[in-house]
């Protein structure tokens, strides 16, 4: 759970009794005024004398497991030398968080970032209702869990990031959890792509079943992409629960128009598209929802120059409308679910939707109102296709998503 590195989790839902997160932004480390500084080969510990007694076996543990974190990683040589922090009391714990801009919940009592792991002192975790049954050893676990989301982000080379994933790992190579008795096949398809909202020990579940039953070189495709553990959603839900998961399709009719229709996709916001137009500075055309939750929307990619630079104009049935770039993988917003009353609302109801290259400029239309100009496109040219999503998860097998879209010729 990171934000940026892995992204905070707003809500989890707890098996077990290890909690701790991982945030990027991390720089407030003052711990106390009496901070002792442990210099050791592959890290610092700084601690105080609240931790004192328990610093020698939180050393061994780690120069234990780092090695074997690294040697699954493939990582010869760490980034950066690991620095930990060790806060003594609930309050510089909270004032901590507070610092770098997370809100204090009880379950959390660790977090990573930029090659720090960052720790409530054991005493004080302890006195957490949350964590008042767990050992020593839990809290030993939680820090090597925190080293492996450093170790995991120095391996990646995509932007994008799935929290599922990420906890997963951590929780796998930390050995967290006793999964012997969890059902994968009791979970649905989207909660295996959640960023948020999940049991950790399931988390560890799902990526044991993945380490044990693909080559490690494959497993590491995963790990360093988030976008080939999307991608591979079909296989993955095979392998996890062994049932097929369920397609979207694309149907042509006779007088040019296509149907997007989803019963069941794997995650919340997953999309589709359907090329329409190649290498073309403007479009026109027609989209309508016949089905399915007004958050699902739908509209156009443009301009688009493969998955992972484009420009995508949506709209939602009650009357929102949202543009993004999409460029080297990361998204921006440049509209944000503005309520625009252009926008026909309701199901069924034909929206146009335009795009036009004046001057350089990219004008976006919607019902022949301009909505939004581009004043400084990074392309301008490129692929149109059709764009269909799917959300809100908790509601796709009930209510399935039903999209229309004519191009005008």
């Amino acid at each position: 759970m990171k934000k940026s590195i892995i992204s905070i989790l707003a809500s989890v839902l707890v098996l077990g009794n290890f909690m701790g997160c991982a945030n990027d932004e991390s720089n407030a480390t003052d711990i106390s005024e009496e901070t002792i500084s442990l210099d050791k080969t592959s890290y610092i510990v700084n601690y105080t004398a609240a931790s004192a007694d328990l610093i020698s076996d939180i050393c061994s543990y780690l120069e234990e497991e780092m090695p074997k974190v690294n040697e699954f990683m493939g990582i010869d040589k760490p980034a950066q030398k690991l620095k930990i922090y060790i806060y003594p009391t609930l309050d510089s714990w909270k004032k901590h968080l507070s610092d770098i801009g997370m809100s204090y919940e009880e379950w959390i009592v660790g977090h990573a970032s930029n090659w720090q792991v960052h720790m409530l002192n054991f005493h004080e975790y302890k006195k957490l209702q949350s964590h008042k049954n767990d050992t020593f050893d839990h809290y030993k676990k939680t820090v090597v869990h925190e080293y492996v989301h450093n170790a995991h982000f120095q391996i990646k080379t995509s932007t994008n990031s799935c929290g599922f994933l990420n906890e997963g790992i951590a929780s796998h190579l930390a050995q967290q959890y006793d999964t012997a008795k969890i059902n994968l096949s009791a979970y649905s398809d989207d909660y295996f792509f959640k960023s948020s909202g999940y049991s950790y020990a399931v988390t560890q579940a799902a990526i044991e079943k993945m380490v044990t039953n693909m080559s490690h070189e494959e497993f590491l495709k995963y790990l360093k992409d988030a976008n080939y553990y999307y991608n591979n959603k079909e296989s993955l839900i095979k392998l996890w629960t062994d049932r097929e998961l369920k397609k979207y399709e694309w149907k042509t009719y006779n007088d040019g128009s296509l149907e997007f229709y989803t019963e069941n996709p794997a995650f919340s916001g997953s999309m589709s598209k359907k090329t329409l137009k190649t290498n073309t500075d403007s479009f026109e055309a027609f989209g309508k929802q016949d089905s399915g939750a007004a958050a699902s929307g739908y509209g156009f990619f443009f301009a688009m120059q493969d998955w992972q630079n484009f420009y995508r104009i949506r709209i939602t049935y009650d009357g929102s409308l949202y543009i993004q770039i999409r460029k080297d993988g990361t998204y921006n917003y440049l509209v944000n679910s503005e309520n625009v009353d252009c926008i026909k609302t309701g199901l069924s109801q034909s929206n146009n939707f335009a795009v036009k290259n004046n001057s350089g400029k990219l004008e976006c239309y919607i019902n022949s109102n301009l909505v939004y100009t581009i004043e400084n496109p990074e392309w301008t040219t490129g692929e149109v296709a059709a764009y269909g999503a799917a959300s809100p998860a908790t509601s796709l097998a009930y209510n399935p998503v039903r999209l229309k879209y004519l191009l005008n010729k």
